[in-house]
């Protein structure tokens, strides 16, 4: 499936539209972990910035080289490993190695139940401490 051309901010775009072929939405994957790795981080996701590299020659070409080197933008071990593992995973050169937007909320949703479930046990543990 082909959705628009090319639209879009560069440092969002999957190799795939940044080359011109026809896309789907896996490309909308791609802009996730770019927007998941600019949240944990509050940083620009500039793939030049994060590598120390200059760009050269046309933007879009220069991007896509980066990419397609295998550059991407940067985790490390202290992100929540969860964390890491959803944005490597949606940040996949192949689109069809991509995970889709059902799987990730269903860990979207693991997570939070998870959080739920040691927030309570936490209150549980400050309730029996106080009596």
């Amino acid at each position: 499936m082909a959705l628009t051309a090319g639209v879009g901010t560069p440092q969002y775009m999957s190799p795939e539209v940044l080359r011109g072929e026809q896309y789907g939405f896996a490309a909308d994957c791609w802009s996730y972990g770019v927007l998941l790795w600019e949240i944990y981080t509050q940083a620009r996701p500039d793939l030049w910035e994060q590598h120390a590299r200059q760009p050269r020659g046309p933007l879009l070409s220069s991007l896509l080289k980066l990419l397609d080197e295998g550059l991407r933008l940067p985790t490390d071990a202290t992100w929540p490993s969860w964390l890491s593992t959803m944005v490597e995973a949606c940040l996949e050169q192949r689109p069809e190695s991509r995970p889709s937007f059902i799987t990730l909320e269903a860990q979207l949703r693991a997570r939070v139940e998870e959080g739920q479930r040691m927030a309570l046990a936490n209150e549980h543990e400050e309730d029996d401490s106080s009596v």
